[in-house]
């Protein structure tokens, strides 16, 4: 027979001639390819992944900028902190008969109680409130310096990071 095309046997196991001989393509039969479904099953399965990654991508960003901010917060809270507590340290220690340990846990007991807060110098002032070691929490930390009465301080104040890992949902 004359202009009639004839499919080719089967060369490995687990594979046949496609019936049709349509561009005589062998396939094997236990494969999944998405070459047997209609165009709009592939389609709907492309726009699907790709939503998919999109909407992932969209995610990761919101929850890093969230993070971002969160921080930055923490920061800026933290900075406001340090600025009262050394005006506040400033303006009692120039008082004559007050003892600025006494003044210091005072001011400290308005601070969110799981910070923390050291202030030390050269002169043998140590400050540590609380008394307890905080070290242990995952803290976001801010260290400054400053002068009084030509005496240098040295500041760190503490906050721990709970209340932006919970928001985060760690």
């Amino acid at each position: 027979v004359t202009g009639v095309q004839t499919c080719a046997l089967p060369i490995y196991a687990g594979t046949q001639a496609d019936p049709h001989c349509a561009r005589l393509w062998l396939y094997n039969a236990g494969a999944v390819t998405l070459g047997q479904h209609s165009i709009r099953f592939r389609l709907t399965v492309w726009y699907a992944a790709v939503l998919t990654a999109g909407l992932v991508l969209f995610s990761i960003l919101v929850w890093l900028t969230l993070r971002q901010q969160l921080i930055a917060d923490l920061d800026h809270d933290l900075d406001g902190r340090a600025k009262r507590l050394e005006l506040y340290f400033r303006n009692e220690s120039a008082k004559v008969g007050v003892h600025p340990e006494d003044e210091l846990e005072e001011f400290c007991q308005a601070l969110p109680e799981t910070s923390y807060v050291t202030l030390t110098s050269g002169n043998g002032f140590n400050f540590h409130f609380p008394d307890k070691d905080q070290s242990t929490v995952p803290s976001r930390v801010l260290q400054r310096q400053f002068v009084f009465n030509d005496q240098s301080y040295d500041l760190e104040l503490g906050t721990p990071l709970e209340d932006v890992t919970y928001v985060l949902g760690r």
